[in-house]
């Protein structure tokens, strides 16, 4: 059977940090996603495919992705100039079903490009924010350099309590009032209470088993614990 795949324009690409890039993309008839939702995708002419999550929320007309271009394709893609296409499949795993999460208690944990995945998630949750209870956002990157959606970020915040760490901080720790350490040693403080509470996890494959450990420690049921994967 013949994959199905999409071949799509490159609308805007931007450094968005050091190591990350912010690509737009043409949005191809019939793409659907949820929050949370990753795609593949790779150069024309390439068998080296990319997991990038969604940043884009499901009603705006582009395809954003948020991409640390540290791998070979990922770095391969972010040197591709507007104009030129790549390819995608449509949108793939769970995500994070935003009706799970009316009336509840929300934590999102995450570090690195891996906040992509609460953009559009952040942004759907704000349009009702009646709806749902007190939101938190962990987030830690290694240098305060590195925070993606800075602007959206600050936002956020009449909304969202986010707790922004680096883990590494050149120079004078003066200058970063914010925490310091990783994302597990904040959840540790915060010591969340899982009484009708969601917790959604997204990171690297140490970090998601060592957050959900924790969340397992503080009461959790595995049913409270998502991952969009």
């Amino acid at each position: 059977m013949k994959e199905e795949y999409f071949n799509v324009e490159i609308i805007s690409n931007q450094k968005e940090t050091r190591g990350m890039h912010i690509l737009r993309l043409e949005k191809p008839p019939g793409f659907n996603h949820i929050p949370g939702q990753f795609l593949l995708a790779w150069p024309p002419g390439s068998n080296h495919r990319g997991n990038f999550t969604i940043a884009s929320h499901p009603d705006e007309r582009h395809i954003e992705l948020l991409i640390n271009s540290g791998g070979h394709t990922a770095c391969t893609i972010c040197a591709l100039p507007v104009g030129s296409s790549v390819n995608i499949t449509a949108a793939q795993g769970p995500g994070f079903p935003v009706e799970k999460l009316t009336g509840k208690v929300i934590y999102m944990v995450t570090h690195g490009s891996g906040i992509s995945a609460f953009k559009a998630l952040i942004e759907e949750l704000r349009k009702k924010r009646n709806r749902y209870g007190q939101i938190r956002l962990v987030y830690g990157v290694r240098t305060p350099g590195d925070f993606a959606f800075k602007k959206l970020i600050r936002d956020w915040m009449g909304s969202v309590e986010v707790y922004d760490i680096v883990s590494k901080n050149p120079g004078d720790l003066k200058l970063w009032t914010g925490e310091t350490g990783h994302v597990q040693d904040v959840l540790r403080k915060l010591a969340p209470s899982p009484e009708n509470a969601m917790a959604l996890v997204v990171g690297s494959e140490k970090m998601e088993a060592e957050v959900t450990g924790l969340f397992e420690g503080f009461g959790f049921g595995p049913e409270q614990v998502l991952i969009n994967h």
